[in-house]
């Protein structure tokens, strides 16, 4: 994921092939507010938690506060203290980082960058939770045809066939509103950030729910540690927070449209 958004965003800004880790929150901040403790002037300073794989990357894109407003600052992240915190999804390690005057090695970027790379991140995560919910769903029809109980398989219930239909349905529209905010990003669209807040909204949503009903499906072996339902359930949590979650991108879609209205 975290290799993803760097390809693109490296693509773009001419950064070469490093991996890099995003920086954007600050202690007791949401994604919806902007940076406030962290500052880039020449050099970065502040502090900012979340940051998935700080350990295991080369640079950071630190989101900071600069004189016109918003700017992304590259910096190496050997110049910066990173101190592991705990993560819902172990296998998305988040830590603490401690920027103290980190030289900027690239940009800073003003605010299209910020946006631009927020945008491209935030659709990323939909598609993830999409990705996982869709594994879920998969693995629920195949367990829901093999688990035999009263004498049949369970797949062949019928309360069972509908919760699979449900879960179908939304796995797929959220994979087709996904692929359009791709579609629309790609082009360079002016709706690109709208349709992408959109996708997020919904899959944010559908995929919690597509992995709610796997879990149903399974029954008390998808909690046990040896089963992989809990992890890809973790997985969608985390990424439907990340980059703002349902409620965060409905605001903005609602502020978004009240302000272009015709009154």
């Amino acid at each position: 994921y975290i290799g993803s958004v760097a390809v693109r965003f490296a693509a773009e800004a001419d950064l070469g092939d490093d991996a890099i880790a995003l920086a954007v929150l600050e202690p007791g901040s949401s994604w919806a507010a902007p940076p406030a403790s962290t500052v880039a002037h020449g050099a970065v300073t502040g502090r900012k938690v979340a940051v998935e794989h700080a350990g295991a990357v080369a640079r950071l894109a630190v989101v900071a506060a600069a004189e016109d407003g918003p700017a992304l600052a590259i910096v190496d992240a050997s110049e910066v203290s990173s101190v592991a915190q705990p993560a819902f999804d172990p296998t998305a390690p988040a830590y603490a980082v401690e920027l103290a005057g980190a030289p900027v090695v690239a940009g800073p970027f003003g605010g299209d960058a910020v946006r631009r790379l927020t945008t491209i991140a935030t659709l990323l995560a939909a598609a993830e939770a999409v990705g996982a919910a869709g594994r879920m769903l998969d693995d629920a029809c195949r367990y829901a045809a093999e688990r035999r109980q009263f004498g049949r398989t369970i797949g062949s219930f019928q309360a069972l066939r509908h919760l699979l239909a449900d879960m179908y349905v939304r796995q797929a529209s959220s994979w087709s509103s996904v692929l359009y905010a791709a579609a629309a990003l790609d082009e360079d669209a002016a709706e690109a950030p709208r349709t992408v807040s959109i996708a997020k909204a919904y899959v944010s949503r559908a995929a919690r729910e597509v992995a709610h009903g796997a879990i149903q499906v399974f029954g008390g072996i998808a909690v046990t540690a040896e089963h992989p339902a809990h992890r890809y359930l973790r997985r969608i949590a985390v990424r439907e927070r990340q980059f703002g979650d349902a409620a965060h991108h409905e605001r903005e879609l609602g502020r978004s449209l009240a302000s272009t209205a015709v009154l």
